[in-house]
């Protein structure tokens, strides 16, 4: 992570999402962006969730989850369902093109590992975290944001 101490706070961003968001795009996935692949994770590990849970795990407001829900899944990486016997209730869920971004994902973190030994990579991510954490008050609004979401990566 880059810390700057300027006009407009703390930003910066770990070298690993940094890592991951260039072979992303290398591979075609140039419109993912980092609050996508914080829902792209989140989907992965909860197989599917609401639009409600989504906002309620983000902390924002339903609004605000179902627009970026809609704009996901118009990009292709998301699908709406209904399961079972509620008609009500629509599940967000991924598609084959967000299943095909977590293995992409996936490829990149082990490289990563592999280069840098899996406990260096962890104990940076522990670094990174901690600096977050400490800054994060003072960090502009979209940092905070992009940070909070960060956290739902493996």
């Amino acid at each position: 992570m880059v810390v700057s101490h300027g006009p407009s706070g703390v930003r910066g961003e770990t070298w690993d999402r940094v890592a991951l968001a260039r072979g992303l795009r290398e591979r075609g996935f140039t419109d993912l962006r980092d609050a996508d692949w914080a829902l792209v994770r989140y989907l992965h590990h909860t197989g599917g969730a609401s639009v409600t849970e989504i906002a309620r795990h983000y902390d924002v407001t339903k609004q605000a989850a179902s627009q970026h829900v809609a704009s996901f899944v118009s990009r292709g990486y998301g699908t709406r369902t209904r399961p079972g016997d509620d008609g009500r209730v629509r599940m967000v869920e991924l598609t084959d093109k967000g299943r095909a971004a977590i293995q992409i994902a996936d490829g990149i973190e082990a490289e990563l590992a592999r280069r840098l030994g899996r406990g260096a990579l962890d104990s940076w991510r522990r670094v990174t975290d901690a600096l977050i954490e400490v800054y994060l008050p003072e960090a502009p609004e979209m940092v905070r944001i992009a940070a909070e979401m960060s956290s739902s990566r493996d």
